[in-house]
């Protein structure tokens, strides 16, 4: 039997196929994945949804190998055949258009607007709901068309690393979201303007704690998970309505109980609490953090149809899968062997697997399983 030493390590520091020496637990009690299992991406996944912090891995004594053998020559070409599973792909980008060039220069005044308001409420001041929801509104009407704002989305999280971009995303994302659901105009509103504030509360917990790359302690991770009651108590007095504050308040719940602040289970949870658990998680999981790298849309919509039900609300997160990756159709994309790829038909009963076209060849992502999305370009 090989030797190995137990070690903790935080979330963002793991990478492929280390071995967990421990069960991870769900902060419910609920086993999340047991020890011995080599971690994939689903499994990183599943940690980053159930907000575990830190594991404790197996930490094998190094072992003499023929690769130590080989000559610089040699292990130049190895390298290159064997590239490291954790390191970050490069991407090279084509020339951004013109359109996506003027949406990126709105929203970056917007964003400085907004991030103006939003630290005027934590101060104590009244909310401006009219004002923040024209903010989204601005930047809808900046498109040409709505399909736009997801390839627009995913370059600006190259672009753009600052704090209140998550915000403007979650509002934009509730925004398509509330005309999927064929909602009257004022409930989108409200939803948009959930979407604005939901993170209102961690204007209120130190910033050191929110951007500290390390893994967090205990006492800073209950610090971070404040924040949507901090946000809900920065609201409840203010002139807007309370389905905006019950979402705030509830976005981080999830169906089975393992969420916070309250542990609320299923209809316990507001209906824009729900909405917003789906698309604060999907911003979140296809954005660089500082403690995870991003995943490419496609990988989080499969991580979605195949570990999300029971945790996220079904119905909502149905209609969210039906219509998310139609807006990828016609996207350049790069799969996991480095083809650049066009999407050019979605499944509907599939959609994290669509069908590409490189150059003549038609190539059918639910019958080549080994093969996934890994960017869009």
């Amino acid at each position: 039997m090989t030797d190995y030493t137990r070690k903790r390590i935080s979330v963002h520091q793991i990478k492929n196929n280390m071995e967990l020496a421990e069960n991870v637990i769900a902060p419910n009690g609920m086993l999340l994945i047991p020890k011995d299992t080599c971690i994939t991406e689903k499994h990183l996944f599943r940690m980053n949804l159930y907000q575990i912090l830190s594991v404790v891995i197996k930490e094998y004594s190094p072992v003499t190998d023929t690769n130590e053998t080989l000559t610089e020559q040699e292990r130049q070409v190895y390298d290159k055949e064997h590239p490291e599973s954790d390191q970050e792909s490069i991407v090279t980008y084509e020339p951004k258009s013109v359109n996506y060039q003027n949406f990126k220069e709105t929203f970056v005044q917007v964003e400085s607007s907004v991030k103006n308001e939003l630290l005027a409420i934590s101060d104590g001041k009244s909310i401006n709901p009219e004002r923040l929801i024209k903010s989204t509104d601005t930047l809808m009407g900046s498109l040409r068309l709505k399909s736009e704002l997801f390839n627009y989305m995913n370059h600006l999280k190259s672009d753009i690393g600052h704090t209140y971009v998550h915000s403007l995303n979650v509002s934009m994302l509730c925004n398509i979201f509330g005309h999927w659901l064929k909602m009257p105009s004022d409930e989108i509103e409200d939803l948009t303007l959930a979407g604005l504030v939901h993170d209102l509360g961690k204007t209120q917990i130190d910033q050191t704690i929110l951007n500290k790359p390390g893994r967090l302690s205990e006492e800073e991770f209950a610090s971070v998970k404040q924040h949507a009651l901090l946000g809900y108590n920065l609201l409840k007095d203010q002139d807007i309505p309370e389905r905006v504050k019950q979402g705030v308040l509830m976005h981080h719940e999830r169906n089975d109980g393992s969420g916070y602040p309250f542990g609320l289970k299923g209809d316990f949870i507001s209906d824009f609490g729900k909405i917003l658990a789906i698309l604060d998680t999907y911003d979140a999981m296809t954005s660089n953090r500082t403690y995870h790298k991003k995943f490419s849309p496609f990988k989080v919509i499969q991580m979605f149809e195949h570990e999300s039900y029971g945790f996220l609300d079904a119905r909502y997160l149905y209609i969210f899968l039906e219509n998310i990756a139609h807006n990828y159709l016609g996207e350049n994309v790069r799969l996991s062997d480095q083809r650049k790829a066009k999407i050019v038909f979605i499944h509907n009963t599939s959609p994290s697997k669509p069908i590409v076209q490189i150059n003549q060849e038609i190539i059918d992502l639910l019958t080549t399983p080994h093969l996934v999305i890994e960017e869009i370009l």
